[in-house]
């Protein structure tokens, strides 16, 4: 079967920002089921620099870098994907797996742990208190 998949993100800032380096997880990877035929990135504005690489779990992984500010980011992909996979739940549950919450075996727990782990890119606890602030507000 053959996929075309379209992707889009568009970000608008009222101001010029300074872009940070930005790691795309936007290129699907070929392996034994799916072949990746064609793929196509555009960004606005143009990057300074990008580089493709494969992180430890075989994820296609693209990194960018922006020299000047902007009040637009646009990032599109277009790719074909064929796949010989004409059922992708063809598989048997784990027994550990069939009621939630996972009960993960002990080296897979060791695998996964990195995953699993909260993650925050807000260093300074003032402003993730007064993120935390907005939030419950708009709840109200």
């Amino acid at each position: 079967m053959l996929y075309q998949i379209s992707h889009q993100t568009t970000y608008s800032f009222s101001q010029p920002v300074v872009l940070k380096p930005h790691l795309l997880r936007l290129r699907p990877r070929s392996d034994r089921f799916n072949q990746l035929q064609s793929f196509s990135l555009s960004v606005l504005p143009l990057a300074q620099g990008s580089s493709d690489f494969i992180d430890l779990d075989g994820n296609n992984l693209i990194k960018l870098w922006f020299a000047q500010p902007t009040e637009k980011l646009s990032i599109q992909t277009l790719a074909r994907v064929e796949t010989s996979c004409s059922n992708p739940f063809i598989y048997l549950l784990e027994p550990w797996a069939i009621t939630l919450p996972f009960d993960y075996p002990s080296s897979l727990l060791k695998q996964l742990e990195p995953y699993l782990r909260s993650y925050s890119f807000v260093q300074d606890s003032s402003a993730l208190e007064l993120a935390q602030e907005i939030a419950i507000a708009t709840l109200l």
